[in-house]
């Protein structure tokens, strides 16, 4: 049986919406919901949108934030994965329980795998007292560079976590003719690439933000709906409408 003690994570950056598949933003967004914001809470309850998200984001520190009192090995697992999916970094601290140390976890994009340092309840970074004291036998003999190199070692610098934010722009493809006439738009990459094939035209990529539904009968004809119902809850062209406000 899994150990559970208390994690909290905080999650910044910005949520590109044309850059994701929106199997995974809904991910993000039920995973979300599912977690506790205060200690000794339950998960927010009801489903997530990107409308609604700012009900979990804190208002002092423009993060999204979750604590956990029984969070399996103080981690959000499936939560950290999808974060590094989307590109949202995210700083945890889990509390020290049994055999396992207190942790401080971060993650920025670019970075390979999360950089993840002993730290006290409070995501204080613990660092043995052993090389602090090599670095400081090289600075009284004078080794001013590698005591500063081993430092930065022990220390490594990271950007701080920034606001969570949401830019919902979308990706739409023209395609472009020999005369200079626009077709389009679609937001299917591979619909623009083949009828850029029937005229010999080339593609011209746009990013717009939609101001409301955009569903039509092509929708209605696949039983799917546009990206701005999918961001707000909707999935099939028959589940209720979604409102504009």
């Amino acid at each position: 049986m899994a150990d559970r003690f208390p994690g909290e994570i905080h999650i910044g950056g910005i949520l590109r919406v044309a850059d994701h598949d929106p199997d995974d933003i809904d991910l993000f967004l039920d995973q979300c919901a599912e977690q506790p914001t205060e200690w000794g809470e339950s998960g927010h309850g009801d489903p997530l949108t990107l409308d609604t998200i700012d009900e979990v984001i804190d208002k002092d520190t423009g993060w999204i934030t979750f604590r956990d009192d029984q969070a399996c090995y103080g981690e959000f697992q499936e939560l950290e994965e999808i974060c590094r999916e989307l590109g949202l970094s995210y700083d945890r601290t889990s509390d020290a329980k049994y055999e396992h140390d207190g942790e401080l976890v971060r993650w920025r994009p670019g970075m390979e795998q999360p950089l993840v340092e002993t730290a006290d309840k409070s995501g204080n970074r613990m660092i043995p007292s052993e090389p602090i004291e090599a670095c400081l036998a090289m600075f009284r003999a004078g080794l001013v560079e590698d005591g500063i190199a081993t430092l930065q070692k022990l220390i490594p610098e990271i950007i701080p976590l920034p606001k969570f934010g949401i830019d919902n722009k979308i990706k739409l493809y023209y395609v472009e003719d020999d005369e200079g006439h626009h077709h389009g738009p679609t937001n299917d990459y591979e619909e623009a690439a083949s009828m850029a094939d029937k005229i010999n035209g080339r593609i011209i990529v746009q990013l717009e933000e939609l101001d409301g539904c955009e569903c039509d009968s092509t929708h209605e004809a696949n039983d799917t709906v546009c990206r701005w119902c999918y961001a707000r809850g909707r999935r099939y062209w028959n589940d209720p409408e979604v409102s504009e406000a």
